[in-house]
């Protein structure tokens, strides 16, 4: 599952002075965002050993690194995005998708330490310096450096300004990442970790964003960089880090690093319902509905986006309380919130339904955008005290796409108690490799419905040609 990572924090910009990410204006600009952090991003994973894990490998770190009596704070992320990111003063975060998706505990350090190197390099007031020479305005999001890069990253979104200054500033990051990836190498050295294990987080992350694109239709080459990506191509990354790494030394601890993630949601949190295929599952708020054939499905923490051929989508969100009558409430209430300047009248076919024995209301509203004829369906279905909308676009001129917004919609239903009680999240699990275990059988236990060996070899970072040992200790995830 793909996520958009988008921190619209805006950040008062800090004069640009030697090592002024640690002053009192930074530590309280920081602490102000990390409450907006925690509220967007699922709050900190409520698993104290593991907080506490990673917050031992965060104080080793920066025992070794310029900075080793500044106030610092590592967080874990309940979020199954796939990224870490530093803001002013210290604080620093690390997502449950990126410790997935991690082999050793000297990897998570690698990552880590990349992250402490953006604060103690003062990225963020070189940035703000340029920011200024650039006569852009405001950088919208105070996140340093966030590993993946681009959207996922959460890096530099521009409010206001130039193309040219866009690629401007998106240079100059990265320059900070070659230099942060530099600084983490010397890190992991100095504080007795395998240097190596940062080229291999970048293969395996570089793999991951390759299948990921593969999901969606896309193509990925690690090689491509775009002067206005705001991060390295990935396999000159990858290059970098093993030459600056030299010879493996130092220790991995995969060991003891599976056993800290041993047991940790993978993907979605019950709390944001699941996605299963063509289906989103909400065991909390008891619902659950089925997306139109052929469209692919992303869920994030305030609506469920389906993306389907021909340029149709739909849009799933939830509001306030129950609104009675809905028809109305579509036409009153919702219509001037997408769009103020239409009228009433423009909604074709607004009608009260049931679906699956709830109150429901539809509508048909033709639109224009770009000089091309669309239309949107709109859904309101009550459930539960709550008022669930889907919102489908497609082009005027495809009937069956129409149609097929207007059944996903109508495929809302209550799920009993039971019912909820029996979805359970995907979890990580480390498990001792047995004998008659192969790759093969292994990955088949996967639940996800499709490229079950590609996300096995992934998830443990294998080449396709390898053979399991057994008594060696790899992530499996299952549904439990």
């Amino acid at each position: 599952m793909i996520r958009v990572l988008c921190l619209m924090c805006c950040l008062l910009v800090l004069p640009a002075q030697a090592r002024e990410t640690h002053t009192q204006e930074a530590r309280e600009a920081g602490a102000a965002l990390h409450a907006q952090i925690l509220r967007q991003l699922g709050g900190e994973v409520q698993n104290p050993a593991l907080s506490a894990y990673v917050r031992n490998i965060g104080a080793r770190l920066v025992a070794v690194s310029s900075m080793p009596d500044a106030h610092w704070r590592f967080t874990v992320l309940n979020s199954p995005v796939i990224n870490a990111f530093a803001l002013p003063g210290g604080y620093m975060y690390v997502t449950r998708g990126i410790l997935a998706l991690a082999n050793s505990e000297a990897e998570l350090a690698a990552v880590m330490g990349h992250e402490i190197a953006h604060i103690t390099e003062d990225h963020h007031a070189q940035r703000a310096a340029r920011n200024r020479n650039a006569n852009i305005g405001v950088i919208a999001g105070a996140v340093l450096g966030g590993l993946v890069g681009g959207k996922d990253g959460a890096n530099e979104v521009l409010q206001k300004g130039s193309r040219f200054a866009q690629g401007y500033l998106a240079g100059h990051s990265r320059e900070h990442e070659f230099e942060a990836d530099k600084v983490s190498v010397t890190l992991l050295k100095e504080a007795g970790y395998d240097a190596t294990a940062l080229g291999d987080f970048l293969d395996t992350m570089a793999d991951q964003k390759r299948l990921l694109a593969q999901l969606v239709g896309k193509e990925y080459d690690p090689n491509q960089v775009t002067f206005f990506s705001s991060h390295p191509a990935t396999a000159r990354r990858v290059a970098e880090a093993l030459d600056l790494a030299g010879p493996p030394e130092g220790a991995r601890f995969a060991q003891r690093y599976l056993a800290a993630i041993d047991g940790m949601i993978y993907g979605d949190a019950p709390r944001e319902g699941f996605v299963r295929g063509a289906n989103f599952l909400h065991p909390d708020l008891r619902f659950a509905f089925q997306v139109p054939s052929g469209f692919l499905i992303t869920n994030s923490s305030t609506r469920v986006v389906a993306q389907g051929p021909n340029g149709a989508a739909q849009v799933f969100s939830v509001t306030g309380g129950a609104a009675q009558p809905l028809d109305r409430f579509i036409a009153e209430v919702w219509l001037p919130r997408l769009s103020p300047d239409v009228p009433q009248t423009a909604l074709q076919n607004l009608q009260k339904v049931r679906i699956n024995g709830l109150p429901a209301a539809q509508a048909v509203l033709p639109f224009t955008s770009d000089g091309k004829p669309l239309v949107s369906v709109l859904t309101a279905v009550a459930h539960r005290d709550l008022t669930y909308l889907f919102q489908g676009t497609a082009k005027a001129d495809d009937p069956q796409a129409i149609e097929a917004l207007i059944q996903g919609a109508r495929s809302f239903r209550g799920l009993s108690e039971a019912q909820a009680a029996a979805l359970k999240p995907y979890r990580v699990v480390a498990y001792e490799v047995q004998p008659q275990d192969t790759i093969n059988v292994l990955s088949a236990t996967f639940p996800m419905e499709t490229r079950k060996r590609e996300r096995f070899l992934i998830l443990n970072n294998f080449d396709d040609g390898r053979s399991l040992k057994a008594g060696d200790t790899i992530k499996l995830i299952l549904e439990q």
